[in-house]
């Protein structure tokens, strides 16, 4: 991919004044759930459980959430801090406002979702 259109995710939500923290064990969201916003990790690892069992860590600049916001659907899975961590919520709005003024920041989302689709493959072999 171009290398122009790659964007830095976590200087580019660091100074947000709307982040939330999270300790560690705290649950971000729980599978099954309504979801309204989607997550960029600022700080800190995030686990992310599917019935019971850590399918991955997500590390800063990684996003979480954003399958069932793109998708309106209950959430797929439960996420789970790691480690103390500080997330910046992203909600349909400001999503659309976001990919619309940046649109690297939805080729961005696009290559994260193509990363977690191919690791979970690599699993599953």
């Amino acid at each position: 991919m171009d290398e122009d259109l790659d964007i830095d995710i976590v200087e580019m939500f660091r100074y947000s004044n709307i982040s939330r923290e999270f300790s560690t064990s705290d649950i971000i969201f729980k599978q099954g759930a309504y979801a309204d916003k989607m997550y960029v990790i600022v700080d800190g690892d995030v686990n992310i459980d599917v019935d019971g069992r850590i399918v991955a860590t997500l590390t800063p600049g990684k996003i979480v959430g954003e399958m069932a916001l793109v998708e309106n659907l209950p959430r797929s899975a439960t996420a789970i801090a790691k480690t103390d961590c500080r997330l910046v919520p992203i909600d349909r709005d400001n999503f659309l406002y976001i990919v619309k003024e940046h649109p690297q920041f939805a080729l961005f989302i696009i290559k994260d979702l193509s990363n977690k689709i191919r690791e979970l493959n690599q699993k599953l072999l």
